[in-house]
């Protein structure tokens, strides 16, 4: 492994580090400035199929995938949290409730009010 190669792959393996703590302390906002650096890098990988060897490249490919794993984990807690905010803003603003006849009767609750008065 050459300077070159070894200095490239510790770079994507350092980034890769960033993005997996990242990922996993939540700190989802921070993960956009990582984007363009990791795309350059895996962009630079597949023009120079020399600069990593096969071996550093499963590695690497593989530590992605992980990476890639937990993307998938956030995007799916974010979707069942917004879900669960949509169903109690739904709770919030609407009462069903059944007539005499049996038929359901939405009552309008207003949901929570907050006055601000100096």
């Amino acid at each position: 492994m050459t300077d070159e190669t070894h200095a490239f792959a510790q770079r994507l393996s350092a980034l890769l580090d960033v993005e997996k703590q990242l990922l996993l302390s939540g700190q989802l906002e921070a993960l956009a400035d990582l984007g363009a650096q990791k795309t350059a890098l895996i962009g630079q990988m597949s023009r120079d199929a020399g600069l990593v060897g096969a071996a550093q490249r499963a590695v690497l490919r593989r530590r992605a995938q992980e990476n890639g794993q937990l993307y998938a984990a956030a995007l799916k807690g974010i979707r069942r949290a917004n879900a669960r905010l949509r169903d109690v803003k739904s709770v919030l603003s609407e009462l069903k409730t059944y007539s005499g006849r049996g038929t359901i009767r939405s009552d309008g609750m207003g949901g929570p009010s907050v006055s601000f008065k100096a």
